[in-house]
């Protein structure tokens, strides 16, 4: 019927030959796009101010969600539209002004297509139970994903630490020196300072210089909150951490196998 579907981009290929794979950007997309230069001239796409991430089975289970579908909120940036709307760590969004969501790219799809300053109803599930919140969004500013260089190098200083043994990896506190190696001035948390290589923590994906910033669902700011938060906590049902890396912040589920 002479209808486009989709605007080609790439194939796939390892000899410049065609090899029966093909991609393209889809039409409606694509139409948002050329309806957004031909209005202003430039696109702009509007935003949360959230970090993200898929819920797997693991990371669902300890913060006790009874299902496989939504979008894991890892960090809430400041003085943006999801912390004035009241977003918070570990909410799972399960819908945006009305669509269900089930991944991070449906959710940036409808985030990034609203009218900036229009108001739209995010349901989150929190501590097992389903809430509104309202959200104005705004134009992504040009500089949001610029950030301080970050290192996930083993710190160098000397602080006060703390070996958990059954996990396989060391922390230490986190001194003015070691936050302003790692660009984290304004993070709370302790500092990975070594892991064991064939540990449990190695396998899950911990490396030197990550941050602790949570055990379970508590806020560890010194080596003795980390310590303290452990005492719960038990590696046959998963010890949930919130780390924060080079790559932000990600919920990290280690587990005896």
């Amino acid at each position: 019927r002479g209808e486009v579907v989709g605007v080609n981009t790439a194939i796939a290929s390892n000899t410049g030959a065609y090899q029966g794979v093909g991609f393209a950007i889809p039409i409606n997309l694509a139409k948002w796009v050329s309806s957004q230069l031909a209005e202003r001239g430039m696109v702009e796409r509007a935003y949360l101010g959230v970090g993200i991430a898929e819920l797997d089975a693991k990371v669902a289970e300890r913060l006790g969600v009874d299902r496989r579908a939504g979008v894991l909120v890892t960090e809430v940036f400041s003085d943006t539209p999801a912390e004035k709307a009241g977003f918070q760590i570990g909410d799972l969004i399960v819908a945006f002004a009305g669509h269900p969501v089930a991944n991070p790219r449906e959710l940036q799809a409808l985030v990034e297509r609203s009218p900036s300053g229009s108001k739209q109803n995010v349901t989150v599930l929190r501590d097992g139970k389903s809430t509104t919140l309202y959200v104005v969004v705004r134009t992504l500013p040009r500089d949001f994903a610029a950030a301080p260089g970050r290192s996930d190098e083993a710190p160098d200083d000397s602080p006060s630490g703390f070996r958990a043994e059954q996990l396989g990896f060391d922390v230490v506190d986190m001194t003015p020196g070691i936050a302003q190696k790692l660009g984290l001035d304004d993070v709370q948390g302790v500092v990975v300072s070594k892991v064991a290589p064939t540990s449990i923590a190695a396998g899950a994906g911990i490396r030197e210089g990550m941050v602790i910033l949570r055990v379970g669902k508590k806020a560890v700011g010194s080596v003795a909150e980390f310590e303290a938060a452990l005492q719960g906590e038990s590696l046959a049902k998963g010890v949930l951490l919130l780390v924060r890396s080079g790559n932000g912040n990600r919920f990290i589920v280690l587990q005896k196998s």
